[in-house]
């Protein structure tokens, strides 16, 4: 992942989110925060296309003279969004509740857009797999929302037919750490923009480039899952 973001980081620049100082504040595990804080920090006017890893030029290192640490080499194609942001059309939104969940614990978003919008909501869990997005809504209980102004995931219709409620994975019962990472995405769009269950990022961005830059607003919720046994 740190390949990746240092390909982007050599086109566009980089800014640090606030929902890392945010989180980090509510936990901890310090060593854990600061893996976090690689995995989110963002990049507002570009993404990564496509990448070529090439495994038989990965070498592993020796790191103060003691410590191994593994040097991958990728071949990315870095792109800036072909059109620019509407500063008109503006998204916010919150996970509520303290950052961080106890395993078994409700998750309910809320936010609000500027704009009539297509409202989606996408998950990512950088523990185990930092190259996908899933989605979370629209599901089964609860279509793609499109409004204007105050909204929350689940809807108030839907949260009779199901929850959003945080898990210790069973791709986390092999980590030494009582705590993970993981990321929500809000997603507002003007037009109609179909998810699928599971997406690569370089795909989900160059889609989003396609739609253009004006008609979409992302929103990223960072949260830990806390270990129960």
């Amino acid at each position: 992942m740190q390949a990746k973001q240092n390909a982007v980081r050599k086109v566009v620049g980089e800014r640090l989110s606030n929902e890392m100082v945010e989180v980090c504040d509510e936990t901890e595990e310090r060593t854990n925060c600061s893996l976090f804080q690689q995995t989110l920090n963002w990049f507002d006017d570009g993404y990564l296309a496509s990448i070529d890893h090439d495994a038989s030029k990965d070498n592993v290192q020796k790191r103060n003279g003691f410590d191994d640490e593994c040097v991958v080499t990728i071949t990315a194609e870095v792109k800036k969004f072909k059109s620019e942001h509407d500063p008109t059309f503006a998204l916010s939104a919150e996970i509520q509740g303290p950052r961080r969940k106890r395993n078994g614990e409700i998750i309910v978003v809320s936010g609000e857009t500027t704009k009539q919008a297509n409202l989606s909501l996408l998950g990512w869990y950088p523990e185990f797999d930092g190259d996908n997005f899933y989605r979370i809504v629209p599901n089964d209980f609860d279509a793609s929302t499109t409004s204007k102004g105050k909204f929350t995931f689940p809807t108030t219709e839907a949260r009779r037919s199901y929850e959003i409620v945080a898990q210790w994975a069973n791709e986390y019962q092999g980590l030494e750490s009582n705590e993970v990472s993981e990321v929500m995405l809000v997603l507002a769009t003007k037009t109609d923009f179909p998810l699928l269950d599971k997406e690569s990022a370089e795909s989900f961005y160059r889609r989003l480039d396609d739609l253009g830059r004006e008609n979409w607003k992302i929103a990223k919720l960072s949260y830990f899952v806390m270990r129960s046994d």
